[in-house]
């Protein structure tokens, strides 16, 4: 069994888009980050998000974290259109289960609300027409860890005796 100290997450969720992120562990607290984008959309739109978590609830299988977990997630969100530009911010706190297969591989699923905290919007040619959407929040992920602790203890180590890279 290992601890995963870093974490390369691809995914699609919302507000996130299609998505690839970095998560980091200390003990049972994760934190990370991420950008997405919508692919093959006439817009340009693009997200870039911070999140926070902890770990709860059971045993893992295949590694010493919790399987359940409750995190946090700030994202700012940018779409230009034809019409308009928006700048939005969302706050999305979720609850979710890391599903793991081995030791590198996983699947994190979880499901949440998103609030919008802050939206700006302008427009090139004004319009009267208004239509938003407000969507829960979910997400799914696709994981390999990148590190584990013993890893990074190993290239401390050696970094630390001055035997580079």
């Amino acid at each position: 069994m290992r601890h995963p100290d870093l974490k390369l997450s691809l995914g699609f969720g919302f507000p996130e888009l299609v998505y690839a992120g970095v998560q980091g562990y200390r003990n049972t607290f994760q934190f990370g980050a991420g950008a997405g984008t919508l692919p093959g959309y006439n817009h340009s739109i693009f997200s870039a998000f911070v999140q926070g978590g902890y770990h709860f609830g059971g045993k893992a299988r295949y590694n010493l974290i919790p399987p359940w977990y409750t995190k946090a997630l700030l994202c700012y969100g940018y779409e230009k259109g034809s019409t308009a530009t928006w700048y939005t911010v969302f706050v999305s706190p979720r609850i979710g289960r890391n599903m793991y297969f081995g030791n590198k591989a996983g699947l994190d699923i979880e499901i949440g609300v998103s609030a919008e905290i802050w939206k700006k919007k302008v427009e090139r040619f004004p319009s009267n027409w208004n239509f938003d959407f407000d969507f829960p929040s979910c997400s799914d992920h696709i994981v390999w860890i990148l590190l584990s602790d013993r890893e990074i203890n190993k290239l401390l180590f050696f970094a630390g005796n001055g035997m580079g890279f």
